[in-house]
């Protein structure tokens, strides 16, 4: 059986520093920060794509409340890091809008 090897696993692939997420983190704090972590992580299972940002994630392991995504999401549209889809009666949806260099880290 082969050995799985250490990039393989998301958590090597992430750049803890790269400038994206150094921008997310000024933009709107610690919860700007799980909401980048969230979507490049989404991002390696369903490609670049509008996603919904679970509470059971973010209320149930982070112990984020959906006013503080919210505030946050509206932040990090302004400065046009993401791209929102708000329907009344529905979930918003996000979208990564940073370059792809930048997620590596590169």
């Amino acid at each position: 059986m082969k050995k799985v090897q250490d990039n393989d696993y998301f958590i090597y692939q992430y750049k803890l520093f790269s400038k994206t997420s150094v921008a997310f983190f000024k933009i709107a704090g610690g919860v700007g920060e799980k909401i980048y972590q969230y979507l490049t992580w989404k991002e390696t299972f369903d490609g670049r794509i509008f996603q919904t940002l679970p509470l059971t994630v973010f209320r149930g392991k982070w112990g984020i409340r959906k006013q503080r995504i919210n505030e946050a999401l509206e932040l990090l549209e302004a400065e046009g890091l993401v791209a929102l889809i708000k329907k009344l009666g529905c979930k918003t949806r996000v979208k990564l809008l940073t370059p792809r260099a930048q997620l590596n880290g590169k």
